[in-house]
């Protein structure tokens, strides 16, 4: 009984840009960001990629925290250019559930 007036409650989701005013201000908004965050994953290889070299020579500590650094900032990296993807998987993911 409670199944049947769930799914006959439950409203259709279709997302649509133009079913909202400013909705290409927001994507512009949000590719703007995602070019920041990019930036920032490549300041942070440049500065990883330093702390290694310069520790390298006296320092281990500062080579483990370069190659920390390295290795998130790509990470972050992956996850940004991924974003569109898993955004869209777990969507359509979503709208399967029964």
């Amino acid at each position: 009984m409670l199944s049947s007036l769930v799914a006959q409650t439950t409203p259709d989701l279709s997302p649509s840009p133009s079913a909202m005013p400013g909705a290409s201000a927001l994507a512009h908004l949000v590719q703007g960001l995602a070019y920041l965050a990019l930036l920032g994953c490549g300041a942070g290889l440049i500065i990883g990629a330093g702390m290694w070299g310069i520790g390298a020579s006296n320092n281990p500590y500062q080579v483990a925290n370069g190659k920390r650094t390295i290795v998130l900032s790509a990470l972050g990296a992956a996850l940004v250019g991924a974003s569109t993807f898993l955004v869209r998987y777990f969507f359509n993911l979503g709208t399967g559930v029964n």
